[in-house]
């Protein structure tokens, strides 16, 4: 849902957007084949619609969205934040993720772009978002190995060192008459 935000944002306002970091995301559902988005849907709507409640569908979906080498930790931290949604809301929130479609050609985009994909994710995969970065002009692309859909949790130390690199180059530099903005980044994940 927040790479659709990020986009529709840089569609109406643009001259706001000094870089995009879009991780696992594509332009809308219409970049999908009609059958993922079906079944992303099927998936999750099928069990709320017929009576169950997000706490009786919470493992299958984050299963879905994980890794294979994932720790039961991060695996229950998941499944504890979906067993958390409210089904009302979690039901509109799909429609909207599934229908929404933003009028935004990826080759117009002028604004530096991060894209960062996850090396397992079955929702939005590698290739759709190697596909992504191909038709933006000077794009990065970036894969988080051994990671699911939600690679920032999965993989938190890679995910944070991957996009404080790219932040870090588009910060200015004191030398040049910048602001002055500097980022550190050590092997541990933690930044100052």
């Amino acid at each position: 849902m927040g790479g659709l935000i990020a986009f529709d944002f840089y569609t109406r306002f643009p001259e706001n957007v000094l870089s995009l970091t879009i991780c696992s995301a594509t332009i809308g559902t219409d970049a999908l084949p009609p059958e993922a988005v079906q079944e992303f849907l099927s998936v999750r709507q099928a069990p709320l619609l017929s009576g169950k409640e997000p706490y009786d569908i919470a493992e299958p979906v984050a299963e879905g969205l994980l890794g294979s080498n994932v720790s039961n930790g991060v695996r229950q931290e998941l499944i504890e934040s979906i067993k958390a949604l409210r089904k009302d809301s979690y039901l509109k929130t799909l429609e909207a993720v599934a229908h929404h479609r933003i009028d935004l050609a990826p080759e117009s985009i002028t604004a530096p772009v991060h894209l960062v994909a996850a090396g397992e994710d079955k929702l939005i995969t590698r290739d759709d978002m190697a596909y992504l970065a191909a038709r933006i002009k000077h794009a990065r692309f970036t894969v988080i190995e051994g990671a699911g859909h939600v690679s920032n949790i999965e993989k938190p130390d890679e995910f944070n060192d991957a996009i404080l690199e790219f932040l870090y180059e588009l910060a200015p530099d004191e030398t040049a008459g910048g602001t002055g903005c500097r980022v550190t980044i050590s092997g541990q994940g933690r930044h100052e």
